[in-house]
């Protein structure tokens, strides 16, 4: 998956997404706050082409430690299928940061990133005003963008490997989110991926 032998370019963990069952999913949260003082942001829906998953995360008071909880009530939405691989709870998601994604995508068997359509890239260089330059840059490997007043957010993905998948991320500015307004185009990606 790796190429060369000077590493990718990955400087440290940026978050760890877990996926819980739905009856397990506040006492989950109340798991980390309870134990280490995490703070627990709000709910927040992700549309899954097949339901909506559920999700919340779980944070250090020094925002380092990052832990999405994901769940969901549909049958066959990605949260339940990871359960249903993995027998159980787990960790879904590893996410590493970078300081230039664009290095560490190079560095990173194309084969094995999580392939995005082009139409979102059409969608995001007319919500964001990006130049066709940028656009031609993300698309070639396959990096997703977000930005809001705190910062921008470059992502992409490996494809599943027993159930579980990488992140590289680059945040720029004081970006705080996930890049959550993705997570459709990432599920929908993932779903056609494991019907292959």
């Amino acid at each position: 998956m790796f190429k060369g032998k000077s590493g990718v370019g990955l400087t440290r963990f940026d978050h760890i997404g877990q996926t819980v069952s739905n009856t397990d999913f506040l006492s989950a949260s109340f798991f980390y706050k309870s134990l280490f003082g995490f703070d627990i942001d709000a709910s927040q829906d992700l549309p899954d082409i097949h339901g909506l998953v559920v999700s919340r995360t779980a944070l250090s008071k020094d925002k380092r430690v990052r832990i999405p909880l994901n769940m969901t009530n549909a049958r066959s939405a990605s949260a339940q299928r990871f359960i249903q691989k993995s027998k159980g709870s787990g960790v879904h998601q590893i996410a590493f940061a970078c300081d230039d994604i664009f290095a560490a995508a190079k560095n990173i068997d194309s084969e094995k990133q999580l392939p995005i359509p082009q139409n979102y890239y059409r969608d995001i260089e007319a919500r964001f005003g990006l130049s066709s330059e940028m656009i031609r840059k993300l698309q070639s490997h396959n990096i997703m963008y977000d930005q809001n007043d705190e910062g921008e957010f470059f992502h992409f993905y490996t494809e599943e490997i027993h159930g579980v998948f990488f992140e590289v991320v680059q945040r720029v500015g004081d970006y705080s989110r996930y890049g959550e307004a993705n997570a459709f185009v990432r599920l929908a990606s993932q779903a056609r991926q494991e019907k292959k």
